[in-house]
């Protein structure tokens, strides 16, 4: 029987009506399949932080509604923090955002939630980590992340131990992107570096690479790409790294080319640089854009990571309807 994990991930509960509506149809999705051909075969649902959108009580009781659903019908969840599930609009990490994450979401865990999190699942390794594990009072301002050392060294720690005794496949995931994106233009580089991206992603990925991990999850960036054969899998040694969009929001997938890049139109990559070229095209331009944007599916969207008892690992979009 094969091992099934379902990460969603960035659902930003409490953000507006449009993203709880989706998420309910996330929830009312997969307990439909619960029910029906996942009934012997549930996968474990991961998700890869955001979960709600400011750190309000409120958002947590909203979110914990729908994932008491899950659990009650059987499904295992494993959630990470993200930096909007411990702060205001995610710029700001607050005590009593680490302190409502654990107290709402704890139970979900077999061995409570702290970082990092190992489980063994069909003799398969997952291990999940907090990128706000070192944002705390003031070095939580602004969006990015941080492992801190000590929780870099017990990962490597936990991988070298897993591997003395076992075959399976080590999966790994948490909520910031630990490397800068090849198609980033420079002044995007810029903000990245100062306040988005996880800080010490180039000790991670310096630790991780040579430790045989076959699959890389993290949200946050809310692109939805799928990393295979590229420059990127090669350098870091990684077979699968996945970028998770925001699933309670309808996005695309756009093909990544060799050198890593996303294959898109110019005008759909959100960062500010490029919004700002936007202005420069005429208007045929931007009715020529538009249609390659048309012709592209946009859904709300998650990953199926299936392992089947040959140790093929086959990563499919999951559809939410």
């Amino acid at each position: 029987m094969s091992t099934r994990i379902l990460q969603i991930s960035d659902l930003h509960i409490g953000r507006s009506v449009t993203e709880e509506n989706n998420f309910k149809i996330i929830v009312n999705h997969i307990i439909r399949k619960g029910q029906g051909e996942w009934q012997s075969n549930k996968p474990v649902i991961m998700i890869t932080g955001d979960i709600v959108n400011d750190g309000d009580v409120g958002q947590y009781e909203t979110a914990k509604g729908y994932l008491d659903q899950l659990h009650a019908k059987g499904f295992n969840l494993r959630l990470i923090p993200g930096n909007h599930d411990y702060g205001k609009k995610g710029n700001l990490a607050l005590e009593e955002g680490f302190i409502r994450f654990k107290g709402h979401f704890s139970q979900y865990h077999d061995n409570g939630m702290d970082y990092p999190y190992p489980d063994n699942i069909d003799g398969h390794c997952l291990i999940g980590l907090n990128s706000m594990q070192s944002e705390y009072g003031l070095d939580g301002i602004l969006a990015d992340g941080e492992l801190g050392e000590d929780q870099i060294e017990k990962t490597a720690d936990l991988i070298n131990e897993y591997r003395e005794t076992s075959n399976g496949k080590v999966i790994v995931y948490l909520h910031h992107h630990p490397f800068l994106y090849p198609d980033d233009l420079p002044l995007r580089r810029v903000g990245e570096a100062v306040g988005h991206w996880l800080k010490d992603g180039k000790e991670f990925m310096s630790t991780i690479k040579d430790l045989n991990i076959d699959v890389l999850l993290f949200g946050h960036e809310h692109r939805h790409l799928k990393f295979t054969n590229t420059i990127l899998n090669d350098r870091y040694n990684i077979p699968y790294i996945i970028s998770s969009g925001k699933s309670s929001e309808h996005s695309r997938e756009f093909p990544v080319l060799q050198n890593g890049s996303a294959d898109q139109p110019e005008c759909e990559y959100k960062a500010f640089a490029d919004l700002l070229e936007q202005y420069e095209y005429d208007n045929e331009e931007r009715e020529r854009v538009q249609r390659e944007l048309d012709r592209i599916p946009k859904e709300l969207y998650g990953r199926m990571i299936e392992i089947n008892d040959a140790g093929d690992i086959n990563i499919t979009n999951e559809v939410f309807v």
